[in-house]
């Protein structure tokens, strides 16, 4: 639920289309952060050992050019905003059915005998 709402969020959706176009500028041509590890982590499963190598080093070339752009176009940050909004909309949304779930724990464990 908290993912799909931070995902969702038009404006993380501008910042990955900013990081897009910052990585194709470093010659990195992904959509968002996520197809970018993944491509990266499916090649180096497939690859032969003096392929997987030269592959590792193509993944911490990427790695920095994935950080340099994110940090230029400021998405993990807002990422962490989003987080810590929706998070707070959610406890805030469920907050009768946590503080019911937390005095029908209390009872229960009250109601147990004790430890000998």
């Amino acid at each position: 639920m908290l993912n799909d709402r931070v995902r969702g969020d038009n404006a993380l959706g501008r910042t990955e289309q900013a990081w897009s176009a910052c990585m194709a500028k470093e010659g990195y041509h992904f959509s968002t952060p996520d197809e970018a590890r993944n491509a990266i982590a499916q090649a180096i499963g497939k690859a032969s050992q003096p392929t997987t190598e030269r592959l590792r080093q193509r993944e911490i070339d990427q790695a920095v050019a994935d950080a340099t752009c994110d940090r230029m176009v400021g998405r993990s940050q807002l990422a962490r905003t989003l987080v810590d909004t929706y998070a707070n909309h959610i406890l805030h949304d469920r907050a009768p059915q946590i503080t019911s779930y937390l005095s029908l724990r209390d009872r229960a464990l009250a109601a147990l005998p004790p430890k000998p």
